[in-house]
C-alpha cells in the first residue's frame, strides 16, 4: 500500500500538515507567490477587463507601480517564498513529486519578442512556455528529496509518478493550428512544436505503462471541476481546466490525475473514463491522502482535510 500526501495551490504559504502517515508527497504547482504580488494581479486583472488588448503587461505594469525593476522585485520575493516552502517539504524525508504552476517561474524560453504581432507570435509563444522542460532551479536545486515531474517519470514503491505543469487554461492547441490565420511555413514550425509537446506527455505514458499511474497535472483536466466560479472575474462560469490533460487522461486512462490552479473545487472526485480525478484546491490548510494498492492498481480510499473537518467519497467522516 503507497499513501501519498497531497498539498495543493500554496502561493507562498508554509502547509499546515493534518495527515501523519504517508509515504510520499505530492505538490501539484504555484508554490510561489506572496500577498503583495496577488493583490497586484487582480489589480492588473480589473485593467485588463477596462482596455482589453490595449492594457500594458504585467511587467510594465508593476514597473508602473512600484518604479523600474519593481517586477523583477516582486518575482525575486515571490521565489523566495516558494523555496522556502519546497525546503519544508523536502525536511520530511520522503520523496515529494512536484510540477511546476504558473505562478512558479519555470515557463519555456521563446526567442519572440512581440507575441501580439500576429497569430503565430502569439501562438508560438505560449506553446514554447508550455514546453519548459523542468522547475526553476532556484526552487529545487541542491535538495535531495525533491522530484521534478515536469514532462519526467519516477517509479516509487510500485506506482509511477508522470507530470505536466506551467498551463494555466485550455490549452486547445489543435484549435490554434486549425484557426490560426498562419503561413505554410509558420504552420509547420507551429504543428512540430505542438507535435513535440504531445511526444514527450505520451513518451512518458508509455514508459510508465504496466504500473499504476498518478498524473500530476498542475492544472485540472478540462471539464471535470475546472469551472471557475468568482463573480467579477472574465472568467466567472467558464471551463478553464487543461485540454492537453483531458487528451492524455482519456487516452492513457491513468489511475488518478491530481490536478490544482481551479481553487474553487477542493474536496471533489469524479472520474474521466477509468481515471480518479482530485482537485487538489488552494490553502496552507487543506490536505489530501490517496491510498493506493498498488499491486491490484486501484484506489483504496481518498480523504480530504479542510482545516476543519475530514471527507472521504460519503462525505464527512466522523
Amino acid at each position: 500500500m503507497v499513501k501519498i500526501l497531497v498539498v495543493g495551490d500554496l502561493h507562498g504559504v508554509k502547509p499546515q500538515i493534518h495527515f501523519k502517515d504517508f509515504d510520499c508527497i505530492i505538490q501539484p504547482g504555484d508554490v510561489c507567490g506572496s500577498d503583495k504580488i496577488r493583490k497586484m494581479y487582480k489589480k492588473y486583472f480589473r485593467i485588463i477587463d477596462v482596455l482589453g488588448e490595449f492594457a500594458p503587461s504585467f511587467e510594465e505594469f508593476a514597473d508602473m507601480e512600484f518604479g523600474s525593476g519593481g517586477h523583477d522585485e516582486l518575482v525575486e520575493e515571490s521565489m523566495v517564498k516558494g523555496r522556502e516552502i519546497i525546503e519544508y517539504l523536502n525536511s520530511f524525508g520522503v520523496p515529494v513529486f512536484i510540477v511546476p504552476g504558473n505562478w512558479d517561474n519555470s515557463y519555456g524560453k521563446t526567442r519572440i519578442k512581440n507575441m501580439e504581432k500576429n497569430d503565430y507570435n502569439y501562438d508560438k509563444t505560449w506553446v514554447d512556455w508550455w514546453l519548459g522542460k523542468s522547475m526553476n532551479k532556484k526552487l529545487v536545486e541542491g535538495l535531495d528529496n525533491i522530484y521534478d515531474c515536469q514532462f519526467s517519470c519516477y517509479e516509487f514503491e510500485g506506482v509511477n509518478f508522470v507530470g505536466f505543469g506551467n498551463t494555466s487554461g485550455p490549452e486547445k492547441l489543435k484549435e490554434r493550428l486549425k484557426k490560426g490565420k498562419y503561413g505554410r511555413k509558420d504552420k509547420l514550425k507551429l504543428r512540430k512544436k505542438v507535435y513535440e509537446l504531445y511526444g514527450r506527455l505520451e513518451g512518458l505514458f508509455r514508459v510508465a505503462k504496466g504500473k499504476p499511474v498518478v498524473y500530476i497535472s498542475h492544472n485540472v483536466p478540462y471539464g471535470k471541476m475546472d469551472k471557475v466560479i468568482e463573480e467579477g472575474s472574465y472568467a466567472n462560469g467558464k471551463h478553464a481546466g487543461s485540454t492537453v490533460s483531458k487528451e492524455m487522461i482519456m487516452k492513457y486512462q491513468p489511475l488518478v490525475c491530481v490536478g490544482g490552479h481551479i481553487h474553487e473545487w477542493f474536496g471533489r472526485r469524479t472520474k474521466m473514463g477509468k481515471t480518479t480525478v482530485l482537485n487538489a484546491g488552494f490553502g496552507h490548510h487543506v490536505n489530501t491522502l490517496i491510498d493506493i494498492d498498488e499491486k491490484k492498481g486501484r484506489i483504496r480510499s481518498v480523504k480530504f482535510w479542510d482545516g476543519k473537518k475530514l471527507y472521504s467519497k460519503s462525505g464527512q467522516i466522523k
